[in-house]
């Protein structure tokens, strides 16, 4: 490859970085189980720009939490999990939008998440509604 043609390679891939970057706001990403992969998940995504998200869990942070997880404190202690990390990611971003759920995700229940969301999704949730 020659010099001329690398750069030429180079240009293009910067424009597809450039055209990539631009689309990260409009994205809706969607995390099902908001405990340490999901929330992690989440809060590296807003970091990166990501300003919609659909949260799901059913559960609330318990002290044991507070230390597996960064973004969870002693405040967050009987919240429910999508709602502290809904704080958390607008902490980071005031324009970030969550829809939350509260329904752990079955075939039945397919989340209870509702309107129309075409998302990435990330399921990291535990087994269970235990």
């Amino acid at each position: 490859m020659t010099e001329a043609e690398l750069y030429k390679e180079l240009g293009a891939l910067t424009k597809e970085k450039d055209r990539w970057e631009e689309s990260i706001p409009y994205s809706k990403v969607g995390i099902i189980g908001c405990g340490a992969v999901g929330g992690d998940i989440a809060i590296q995504l807003a970091m990166a720009g990501v300003e919609t998200f659909i949260l799901m869990d059913y559960d609330v942070v318990e002290e044991s939490d507070c230390s597996r997880h960064l973004y969870y404190d002693k405040n967050d202690i009987g919240r429910m999990k999508v709602e502290a990390l809904s704080d958390k990611l607008k902490g980071i971003n005031s324009s970030i939008k969550t829809y939350i759920s509260y329904n752990a995700f079955t075939p039945e229940t397919k989340g209870g998440a509702s309107g129309d969301h075409r998302a990435l999704g990330s399921e990291c949730a535990d087994a269970g509604g235990e």
